[in-house]
This record gives structure tokens, C-alpha cells and sequence, in this order.
């Protein structure tokens, strides 16, 4: 009899927009660097892939993994999955969970009418082995709305004047996000234009 599957996995492969993730993952294991996410996202729940104990712990992990979200990784991780490469822990764990069928999300921090047409074979291609990539909105309607709302954004918001704060379609809003909003004043809008 095979475990049941509960686990939820954020992984971080690339630290660009590490930062905006504070306060926003409560129900998920986080697995990244611990040198470079920052400190409020290093609770019990998160792993650090500097460990080996702990990468291979991780990988024990993914016939458990309910879903998992990968967020904004690199250009290079797109090819090192659909190439199945061993070399880079965060390809390798993709590859693993897609073929145990958890339900994987990458949140890729592109525009969809942007990606060079190089690129577009591994995005097709990784989407084929069961991956939903959500990209950015186009830029026309990319003019506010974040994929991440943590503490840091609202209050920036805050000090700039505004009080709506735009929330992309399947945005992570930190819970000390929303607190903050709520002490504030600012009101989070999802993408319908409501209060998420």
C-alpha cells in the first residue's frame, strides 16, 4: 500500500525574486538556499538544499508530493529538466515529481509572447509531461499586478500613497501580508478586480 500523498512542496531554484516571497508560504515545505532566502522564510518548514541529508530527504519526499509550485527559475532549468540531467537538484526534483504524477506548477516569471522560440520546445516539452506553467501577463496588463504579496510589498505600497495593491491570477499572499494590509488600510485585488 503506497503512502497517501499530502505533502506541498516551494521550491526556489532561482533567488531573484526570493525576497518577495516573505510571509507567504505557511502550508508548504520551502526548499531552497539558506544563504540566500531571507530569514523570515526559514521556519521548520523550510529545507535547505546546502544539506545532503536534507536533498536526499526531499527526494525520499516525492512519492508524497500532492503538488509542488517551482518559482521563477532560470532559463538553464528549463533545459535541465526536459534533458533529465542528475546535475542540478532542483531539475532533478521537477523530473521526479512529474513522472510520480504530483500536480507541479511553475510560476515562470516570463511573458508567454516573449519567450525566444529556443526556449518555447523546453516549455512545450515540460508541459507535455504534466507541468501547468502560468506566466507573467503581458505587458499591457502587467503594470502592477505581483505573483508574490508579501509584508514588504504592502507596506511599500503603503508609503507610496496607494491603498490597492493588484494580485496576478494564482498570486501567493503571505498571511503577514495580509495582516498588514488589514492594519494599513490597503485592500489586495485579485485578478477580477475583487478583494483577495
Amino acid at each position: 500500500m503506497s503512502a497517501p500523498r499530502d505533502i506541498s512542496l516551494v521550491l526556489i531554484p532561482d533567488y531573484v525574486n526570493a525576497g518577495s516571497l516573505t510571509g507567504q508560504i505557511t502550508d508548504a515545505y520551502l526548499v531552497g538556499d539558506v544563504n540566500k532566502i531571507p530569514g523570515e522564510l526559514r521556519t521548520d518548514r523550510f529545507l535547505d538544499v546546502n544539506d545532503p541529508a536534507v536533498r536526499r530527504a526531499v527526494m525520499q519526499m516525492v512519492p508524497r508530493v500532492l503538488r509542488a509550485r517551482i518559482i521563477t527559475p532560470s532559463p538553464a532549468f528549463y533545459r535541465r529538466v526536459t534533458e533529465l540531467r542528475d546535475d542540478c537538484f532542483f531539475a532533478d526534483i521537477t523530473a521526479r515529481l512529474l513522472f510520480s504524477g504530483a500536480d507541479v506548477t511553475i510560476q515562470s516569471g516570463m511573458v508567454r509572447e516573449r519567450i525566444p522560440q529556443r526556449m518555447q520546445a523546453y516549455l512545450h516539452q515540460i508541459g507535455e509531461d504534466g507541468a501547468h506553467i502560468v506566466y507573467l501577463p503581458s505587458q499591457s496588463t502587467a503594470r502592477s499586478a505581483l505573483t508574490l504579496i508579501t509584508a514588504t510589498e504592502v507596506s511599500s505600497c503603503y508609503r507610496q500613497g496607494k491603498r490597492e495593491l493588484e494580485a496576478a491570477p494564482g498570486a501567493i499572499i503571505t498571511p503577514y501580508a495580509r495582516d498588514e494590509a488589514k492594519e494599513l488600510g490597503v485592500t489586495i485585488l485579485n485578478d477580477r478586480g475583487g478583494s483577495a
